[in-house]
């Protein structure tokens, strides 16, 4: 991370918070000055960060745990600088499997039961403002 630039961090749970924490620790040790932190449960953080602030969003399996994945969308698109890109890592269902089959292999594969389909991540992340929508499996 160069001079002037920035982290921020936002967390799903407790232990995701205190790992934030740590990293800014971490920036701090290595001469990396962190403008600011931004410490938060995702969902509740919103509406924290300035609009237009942010060059790229990366999120780590988490969007599947919202309970309001269009919002998520819509905040992630709020915050985007103009040409700011985003990268979702997470569980996606295939389009065949209703909410039902999804929420029936939830006990057996704890996130799927969150997950939504390929097709619902491009019509939501459309919906929120994103162009060029691309969604790709890796496994």
């Amino acid at each position: 991370m160069g001079a002037g630039r920035r982290t921020w961090g936002l967390g799903a749970v407790d232990a995701q918070l205190h790992a934030v924490g740590r990293r800014v620790g971490d920036h701090l040790r290595q001469g990396r000055q962190p403008q600011r932190g931004l410490a938060g449960h995702g969902e509740a953080a919103g509406g924290q960060q300035p609009a237009a602030t942010v060059d790229v969003v990366i999120s780590n399996c988490v969007v599947n745990l919202a309970v309001d994945k269009p919002a998520v969308f819509a905040e992630t698109f709020r915050v985007l600088k103009p040409g700011g890109r985003i990268g979702v890592s997470d569980i996606v269902a295939e389009d065949h499997l209703t909410a039902e089959d999804r929420a029936e292999r939830g006990s057996y594969v704890g996130c799927i039961a969150g997950a939504i389909t390929k097709s619902e991540y491009r019509t939501q992340l459309a919906a929120a403002g994103f162009a060029d929508v691309s969604v790709a499996f890796t496994h």
